[in-house]
């Protein structure tokens, strides 16, 4: 029906006219799809937004979700995530058939009756954190895409506060749901981010040390080291399974970070020894 890529040269591919336009995406064609009451300008500031397109897929994906009324927790669930946490996430797994050639559904592995906290696959405060914590690798993040910047009349100082006001805004919402006993408040949490990692380390081991291992998962999965090394300091435990059976060590190497997985597994070592 119609192709859509937020930025088709991103991996230095040559794209010419031609080819960059029928890639913009037909938001008449995907208007149809979306719930009742849904306007045309509302996709299109979803999909062709005048900043450009934003750093992380991800928050396109989310306000796109909201429009085709898919639940969050679905639209970014890739095949990985399916096989291993879907039972956690999707109370219809069972309705889920594989297609294509040699597809078979794997065996699922035994699993601990589920509680009612685990229930809810999202733990709100952890995501609050990790969203919060995420604004460190921000500019690391931005510093791959040089010819963004070129394009963007702000420049890259603007385009790090825009990108690190969304995370806060996102921090905020989460925080918003989240019932942890003794949690810090938003303005607690983000006063100790912006003085840096061991600042936030120490608010959440003094406040909520039963959630450091999820918050060290959250951390592995982004790659965010410094963090990481903060929570090491104060007592994480590389090895211990959070709410999805994920360890620090584990998820670092299921998302490729090398040099997190080498910190990680240091502190491992260390711990053996």
């Amino acid at each position: 029906m119609d192709e859509f890529n937020s930025r088709p040269d991103y991996f230095d591919r040559k794209v010419n006219e031609k080819t960059r336009a029928r890639l913009l995406g037909d938001t008449g064609a995907l208007l149809p799809l979306c719930i009742a009451g849904t306007a045309h300008a509302q996709l299109e500031a979803v999909l062709h937004p005048p900043e450009g397109p934003p750093l992380m897929a991800e928050d396109m994906l989310a306000d796109l979700a909201q429009l085709l009324g898919i639940e969050a927790s679905r639209v970014s669930l890739g095949f990985r995530y399916f096989e291993e946490e879907g039972g956690e996430m999707l109370e219809d797994i069972a309705a889920f058939e594989p297609v294509g050639k040699g597809a078979a559904r794997k065996e699922a592995k035994p699993t601990q009756p589920v509680t009612e906290s685990k229930a809810n696959s999202f733990d709100p405060f952890v995501g609050g954190v990790g969203t919060l914590a995420a604004s460190w690798g921000v500019r690391q993040q931005l510093s791959s895409l040089s010819a963004a910047f070129e394009q963007n009349a702000g420049g890259l100082d603007s385009m790090i506060k825009k990108l690190q006001a969304r995370c806060d805004r996102r921090a905020r919402e989460m925080l918003k749901h989240s019932n942890v006993p003794g949690q810090p408040t938003f303005d607690e949490l983000n006063a100790a981010r912006d003085q840096g990692p061991e600042a936030l380390a120490d608010l959440l081991v003094q406040r909520t040390p039963e959630k450091l291992t999820d918050i060290g998962v959250g951390a592995a999965v982004s790659g965010l080291n410094l963090f990481i090394a903060a929570l090491l300091a104060r007592g994480l435990d590389p090895n211990a399974k959070g709410m999805h059976g994920l360890t620090p060590l584990s998820a670092a190497e299921l998302h490729r970070h090398p040099a997190t997985y080498q910190l990680l597994k240091s502190a491992s070592d260390k711990r053996v020894s």
